[in-house]
């Protein structure tokens, strides 16, 4: 019996390619754990880069407050 096996992460998924399912279904799967993959890397990539855009805002916040107190007085 023929076999496709596609990783995530450390768990191993071994899909029967001669199941009734059939190949198709199996190369479906297979890709559709691809995609899953990319978008949670995705995922973490955007959080990261909010993560930053908000100690950037808090960054310039402070700044701008600094130059608004000095003004004010």
């Amino acid at each position: 019996m023929e076999t496709g096996q596609a990783g995530a992460g450390d768990a191993q998924t071994e899909i029967q390619l001669g199941d009734p399912v059939g190949p198709a279904v199996a190369r479906m799967s297979i890709r559709l754990q691809e995609q899953i993959r990319d978008l949670e890397q995705t995922l973490e990539d955007e959080r990261r880069a909010l993560m930053e855009a908000e100690r950037r805002y808090a960054e310039l916040k402070e700044k701008y407050d600094a130059v608004i107190q000095r003004v004010g007085k």
